[in-house]
């Protein structure tokens, strides 16, 4: 529908794309995108920005979802025609309404989100960083909630319970509809912010754990430097 709206639907990379994905459309939008003297980060940036807007603009009167019926016909489709595109007879679908606007709006403001906590850490000189990244973790996990629905009460009362208890950010991780959460916490407050969290939380809730499986439960961690590649 997103590839349609943008008159994408010809292009050649577009219409042999299987599965055809965001990127791909956002990608084929931009071939012409001036990237003279404008780093990874920029493009990004301004490509991400320029996908939200069309978001708003063709999807933003339908917030709460469109119908099988609706997407159909917009693609010029049958119903059936569309179920078997989109593989939903080895991947069913259990809705009536299909969350274009919300869906599309979380992948490409997730990515930007992305694409800004790497561009705080490289460039940002602010005494303020730690919680520029918070607030990005924190809309993330906003985002994934309200518009992904991929977090749940228990996560989202977690998250609440982390920020009241020190935390500069906290969202849901796992990769994807995981049951943990990752909080960044200032260094000298870590071991109070384990010891609220867990009377707050697992306290009330799961009252009856033992001391291993509270230790199991929550525990500090500090980020590493990642992966190299080594030509040789």
């Amino acid at each position: 529908m997103l590839a349609k709206a943008l008159n994408l639907q010809d292009d050649d990379v577009v219409s042999n794309a299987n599965p055809l994905t965001m990127k791909i459309i956002m990608d084929a939008l931009h071939n012409n995108q001036d990237i003279q003297n404008k780093s990874d980060v920029e493009i990004w940036i301004e490509r991400l920005n320029t996908m939200l807007k069309h978001t708003d603009e063709i999807f933003g009167d339908h917030p709460d979802g469109y119908t099988w019926e609706q997407c159909a016909d917009y693609l010029n489709l049958s119903v059936e025609e569309l179920k078997l595109k989109i593989r939903a007879d080895l991947y069913p679908i259990r809705a009536d309404y299909l969350q274009i606007f919300r869906r599309t709006k979380h992948v490409f403001s997730e990515t930007l989100r992305v694409v800004k906590f790497r561009q705080t850490c490289e460039e940002s000189t602010s005494a303020d960083v730690y919680n520029q990244l918070g607030s990005l973790m924190n809309d993330s996990q906003e985002s994934c909630d309200k518009l992904f629905d991929c977090s749940c009460t228990e996560l989202n009362e977690l998250c609440q319970i982390a920020r009241e208890s020190g935390s500069i950010g906290s969202r849901l991780t796992g990769a994807g509809w995981g049951g943990c959460t990752i909080s960044l916490v200032p260094e000298s407050m870590v071991d109070n912010f384990i010891k609220d969290v867990k009377e707050k939380y697992y306290g009330k809730r799961y009252p009856n754990l033992t001391q291993e499986e509270l230790n199991n439960s929550i525990f500090s961690t500090r980020p590493g430097s990642g992966m190299y590649l080594y030509s040789v």
